[in-house]
């Protein structure tokens, strides 16, 4: 699911009508996927600035109310200052 599609969800917009109603809600074919600014009104930003909000408040929603215990290989097997585990230093 691309961030436009997640981003229109959020305003509970439709991708199509998020396109004509607001280029900020929608992934730019342009090259390096520059927004299109000729589109942009300053109308757009505020309800732009929302939907990333609300976007990445539901990602953080979902992490934290996750019950899983994290993969293994997230955790870290030492501690990244290269001391030991009781705080003596390692050779």
């Amino acid at each position: 699911m691309t961030h436009a599609t997640l981003l229109s969800a959020a305003v509970g917009l439709s991708a199509a009508d998020a396109a004509t109603a607001n280029p900020l809600l929608t992934e730019s074919t342009l090259p390096f996927h520059y927004p299109r600014f000729d589109l942009i009104k300053n109308a757009h930003f505020l309800p732009a600035y929302e939907a990333g909000m609300a976007a990445q408040l539901a990602e953080v929603a979902a992490i934290a109310s996750a019950t899983a215990a994290p993969a293994p290989s997230a955790r870290r097997s030492s501690p990244p200052c290269g001391c030991s585990r009781d705080g003596s230093a390692t050779a």
